[in-house]
């Protein structure tokens, strides 16, 4: 296995209903058992992080079962939430033995700015076993800054703004609004905005900016060998694994315009310090 990063998406169920989500949330919930759980987690790098995704990964019946397989066999992972009362719930119910390491998304369109203030405050009560590492706020409107300060000042982890991306969408006004305010010294001085940097045939480029350049057609995407060139994995609830975590590829060449991996919105692939190359 030669990927430097491996996602799962263990369901599709969730409890939002968020507009510019490109997921289809299919309200079955996987059945498989623990021990075949355990036998695919085996088959795993525990030195690469498998990041968990979904839907909303709380929801899942053997997340806990999961959580303890991890700790078991030492697996380096990150659990995405959107952090509702279900999750936040199945989080207290996690052993003080057991450690997660948790990644929250903040939606505003799902929740008040009071609802984020109680959700957070459960979250910072929780036992040291349970890390989180990360904070992102889904960058929208003007609001969006409100709920970045709000989750700011209980200082439970890293904050960063990641821009709104609408799969099939003709017009994007949330990521030019972004990629104005991420430029702003002033803007960028306050707030931290997710900036990847790719590098294509020898030129870097802002991933936010190459996101608008394919969604006016300037960078024509389709035809393309995939960016990650194998470097990438996703698997699906059932095990299968795939090179795209849309399924938009055929003998590692994407068929469609668009690409969310790119800006970074839902993988959290890149860091600062990571330069994807294709």
């Amino acid at each position: 296995m030669n990927e430097t990063r491996l996602d799962w998406k263990i369901l599709d169920k969730c409890n939002y209903t968020c507009e510019y989500c490109p997921w289809k949330h299919d309200i079955k919930l996987p059945s498989q058992t623990k021990e075949e759980l355990r036998s695919f987690i085996s088959s795993l790098d525990s030195d690469i992080e498998i990041y968990l995704f979904g839907g909303e990964p709380f929801l899942h019946p053997r997340i806990l079962d999961i959580i303890e397989i991890f700790n078991d066999q030492s697996q380096i992972h990150q659990i995405q939430t959107n952090f509702s009362n279900i999750a936040i719930k199945r989080l207290e119910e996690i052993p003080s033995h057991h450690r997660v390491h948790i990644a929250l998304t903040v939606h505003q369109t799902q929740i008040s700015i009071d609802k984020l203030k109680a959700q957070l405050q459960r979250l910072k009560n929780l036992p040291p076993n349970i890390i989180i590492d990360d904070v992102v706020i889904m960058y929208m409107d003007k609001n969006s800054f409100e709920y970045y300060k709000v989750t700011k000042s209980f200082d439970i982890a890293e904050i960063e703004f990641h821009p709104v991306i609408n799969m099939g969408e003709d017009n994007n006004s949330y990521i030019d609004d972004y990629i104005d305010k991420s430029k702003s010294p002033v803007y960028s001085h306050l707030y931290n905005f997710k900036r990847p940097s790719i590098e294509i045939e020898g030129v870097m480029h802002d991933g936010n900016e190459l996101w608008r350049d394919m969604e006016r057609g300037t960078y024509p995407l389709k035809g393309k060998e995939c960016l990650y060139k194998g470097d990438y994995a996703c698997y699906t609830p059932s095990f299968e694994k795939m090179n795209c975590p849309l399924g938009n590829m055929e003998n590692n060449i994407c068929t469609v315009d668009l690409c969310p991996l790119i800006c970074g919105s839902y993988d959290n692939y890149e860091d600062e310090d990571t330069q994807i190359q294709f």
